[in-house]
């Protein structure tokens, strides 16, 4: 055998070495997800589908809630703005009637 022919088996072994090992751990995590899907509950393909549906309906209820926030603070916005402009409006009232308050003295 020629040193070219032993690395080539080398290489060969180590890959098919890389290869098991891959399917290896993907059997693990399979096999840990199987065990934490069996801890909550889940015992049939039928129940993830119904976890998957009330999954999908939660994230379009945030969405919901997100717009509905951003409107409200929207609306805040505005009522700040609003609410500065009368306590301006309010002082300006206060400084003249000091003035006509103090003629009628």
């Amino acid at each position: 055998m020629t040193l070219a022919t032993i690395i080539m088996v080398v290489l060969i072994c180590l890959g098919c070495v890389l290869g098991m090992a891959g399917v290896a751990v993907a059997g693990y995590q399979g096999y840990r997800t199987y065990k934490a899907a069996r801890a909550v509950g889940i015992t049939s393909r039928r129940d993830l589908d119904e976890i998957s549906l009330r999954m999908r309906e939660i994230d379009r209820q945030m969405r919901d809630l997100q717009k509905k926030q951003e409107v409200v603070a929207e609306r805040l916005q505005s009522l700040s703005a609003t609410t500065s402009e009368l306590r301006y409006l309010k002082d300006e009232v206060d400084r003249s009637t000091r003035y006509l308050s103090k003629l009628k003295s």
